[in-house]
């Protein structure tokens, strides 16, 4: 997780969210638990083949917070899918896609790592937040160029949320939703 710019290489960071030792991997259910931590709460996908697969396979976990408007999710239907609270999104935890609003939007997935620490009992797994490095611009800030002149850069709106820019001669017209349903079906 390196980005690489002309300046400089950023590393991203990780925060800790919690552990989870052998024996409370085996305690885990197969399907979807929700776990409540001190400040927040998460949910993990234990797969039913757990035993069998690879580690980045077995366990996946998310933030218990919906992409949409930030509610949380409740268990619902069979195993692996939540449900937000506030608008209905489901989320399908083993893919960490959303399936109403289907193909929309994807889950940000926490890091599930192998963890042979102490502070699990060896076996067990950590897992992380995965935290970009700042932005080239707030690290590598130059001093700022003369100021714009008149009509150098024009923003036209047109509708809803289309709308013409134009850079001294170079024109972009941007619309989220020229590909895909305006509203997401949510």
């Amino acid at each position: 997780f390196t980005y690489t710019s002309d300046q400089s290489a950023m590393e991203w960071g990780r925060r800790l969210v919690t552990t989870l030792s052998k024996a409370e991997l085996k305690a885990l259910k197969s399907g979807v638990t929700i776990k409540a931590l001190a400040k927040e709460s998460i949910i993990l996908y234990k797969s039913f083949d757990f035993e069998e697969t690879d580690s980045s396979h077995r366990l996946r976990a998310c933030r218990n917070v919906c992409y949409h408007q930030e509610g949380t999710f409740v268990s619902v239907e069979n195993c692996d899918v939540v449900q937000c609270t506030k608008h209905n999104w489901k989320l399908d935890v083993r893919t960490m896609e959303y399936t109403n609003p289907p193909e929309v939007f994807e889950q940000e997935a926490l890091l599930v790592v192998d963890d042979d620490r102490d502070s699990t009992g060896g076996d067990g797994v950590a897992i992380y937040e995965l935290i970009a490095p700042p932005q080239p611009w707030e690290v590598d800030s130059r001093p700022r160029v003369a100021a714009l002149l008149p009509n150098e850069v024009t923003i036209t709106y047109y509708t809803h949320a289309c709308v013409e820019m134009n850079f001294d001669g170079v024109t972009f017209f941007t619309d989220p939703w020229l590909v895909g349903p305006a509203f997401a079906r949510g």
